[in-house]
């Protein structure tokens, strides 16, 4: 029977995540997952704003066939936003100068194209980089479970031969413990595993990270996926946990979703049973009581609180309750950020001592 856990060379420079870029993270926007600007309520609706969406219209200037319909489209349906928006400011303007707002919409609505063209560009890059990089990780990971011995040419220069290697080989399969050790050195990881955690990250045989375009529905996104040789633990051969942001804004966290997991009958490391004895109100008679409740443990991780438990708990005011799941889903993001920026490109020289201490506060 099991139990489940749902989740919904060395001299050269420390290597960043090429998606490395800050990330602000935040649930504040729970359950306003798109936030909407408002009109203001002093603001009117007059026919004014109207003439003057008009007014801009019947002055613009002809556009170029290079700029095409679209942009005349965008840009006027920002000005109509504006208009909306503005109320009495831009109302009071002079007519020339609504037309000159007009020319600026149409800056802007180019620069947004470009912007747009570069994230989409940017995301085809980081696709490709990752699946140049994919098969790197298998080979990373052939070498620590001992299923791939390296070549002479895959060596660092100056390593033994693999003669000599034959010659004085140990019955040591692969790299004992190497990602145990890499979490054990990355502070800000280690301190989220327990004692209790060591036996199953022991059995871990690779970490990857691969980042997931967004879409014109659903924002961008990342996942990191950890493969587990076969233990006493759990059923399952890997386990993933996926942030998506919010459509548009890769600043903002939208949810998070992990792999649920299958623990083996009793090895469930995320709860622990607590016992105390309860006594008969009438009778006097004694009992022991065994309740289970949950214990920290790094694999929590993969179980996220969704937003629905979020919203439901802000909605009910239980704002401790809240702020332990923002505090559970922050601690998650930030260990698979970590994971994703500097351990995935830089394990082995972590593993070695190798890694700069200075090049983490570039992160």
């Amino acid at each position: 029977m099991e139990e489940r856990t749902n989740g919904n060379s060395l001299a050269a420079e420390n290597i960043l995540s090429p998606d490395s870029r800050p990330i602000n993270f935040s649930v504040s926007g729970f359950p306003d997952l798109r936030t909407a600007t408002k009109v203001p309520n002093n603001t009117p609706a007059t026919s004014s704003l109207l003439q003057m969406d008009a007014q801009i219209k019947r002055h613009t200037p002809v556009v170029p066939d290079d700029v095409g319909v679209e942009l005349v489209s965008a840009a006027l349906s920002q000005l109509g936003k504006i208009t909306e928006q503005a109320g009495t400011f831009v109302d009071s303007l002079p007519p020339d100068v609504r037309r000159r707002v007009g020319a600026l919409l149409r800056v802007d609505a180019r620069l947004g194209d470009l912007m747009a063209e570069y994230a989409a560009e940017q995301a085809a890059l980081l696709q490709k980089h990752e699946q140049v990089c994919a098969s790197l990780y298998t080979r990373r990971r052939d070498i620590v479970s001992g299923t791939h011995e390296p070549t002479d040419a895959e060596c660092l220069p100056g390593a033994e031969s693999t003669e000599e290697s034959e010659a004085s080989k140990s019955p040591v399969s692969g790299v004992p413990s190497f990602w145990t050790t890499v979490i054990q050195e990355t502070d800000d990881i280690s301190f989220a595993v327990q004692e209790h955690d060591e036996e199953l990250v022991d059995s871990i045989q690779n970490i990857t990270s691969q980042f997931i375009a967004g879409t014109e529905d659903a924002g961008e996104g990342f996942v990191v996926t950890f493969d587990f040789a076969p233990n006493d633990l759990i059923e399952d051969k890997t386990l993933s946990i996926k942030f998506m942001y919010n459509p548009g804004d890769a600043s903002m966290l939208h949810h998070a979703e992990g792999s649920e997991i299958h623990w083996k009958d009793g090895k469930n490391l995320t709860v622990q049973f607590v016992t105390h004895t309860q006594r008969h109100a009438k009778s006097g008679k004694q009992r022991v009581v065994s309740k289970r409740v949950p214990r920290d443990s790094f694999f929590r991780i993969f179980s996220p609180p969704t937003i629905e438990a979020m919203s439901a708990a802000q909605d009910a005011g239980k704002d401790d309750e809240l702020d332990s799941m923002e505090g559970a889903l922050h601690m998650a993001y930030e260990v698979c950020q970590t994971l994703r920026q500097k351990v995935v490109p830089n394990a082995a020289k972590i593993f070695t001592g190798c890694y700069e201490k200075s090049e983490e506060e570039e992160l």
